[in-house]
């Protein structure tokens, strides 16, 4: 499986690119009024609105200080999103004897969207679960 490694909080993450349509880096939000904490705001993309999910805010880490972020466009099925990351790292090829379950210690932070992670460069990347990611999120999108 092809994934697609960022950065969060000096955390590497890796997600399967198979509904990654694409990266853009930073975009102008146009804000939503009463939308739930982790919706960064609404941009258009060649007529489209997207909304934009900032994945800091949704899984409970601090605010980025220098504003620099990227936006990887998802598509599911009709829908369009983008999650809202620090930094965009590379894409590489996984194999599934690579992975490893989710350590103990980082069940509680990262349990809900994470199943497993995988060593690169000697670095564990964390990679998450998109489907369970959006269980949570479904009535923002």
């Amino acid at each position: 499986m092809y994934v697609l490694t960022f950065v969060l909080n000096r955390t590497r993450v890796a997600l399967p690119v198979d509904f990654i349509q694409e990266i853009l880096l930073e975009q102008e939000y146009v804000d939503v009024p009463l939308a739930q904490k982790d919706i960064k705001g609404l941009f258009s993309l060649r007529g489209q609105v997207i909304t934009a999910l900032d994945l800091r805010k949704k899984l409970g880490l601090s605010e980025k200080r220098d504003g620099r972020f990227a936006n990887i466009v998802i598509k599911l099925d009709e829908e369009q999103f983008s999650l809202v990351v620090d930094e965009i790292g590379e894409v590489m090829l996984l194999q599934t004897n690579q992975l490893e379950p989710l350590p103990t210690n980082l069940r509680v932070k990262w349990g809900n969207w994470c199943n497993n992670v995988f060593r690169e460069q000697g670095e564990l990347v964390l990679l998450l679960e998109l489907m369970s990611l959006l269980e949570t999120s479904a009535s923002t999108l």
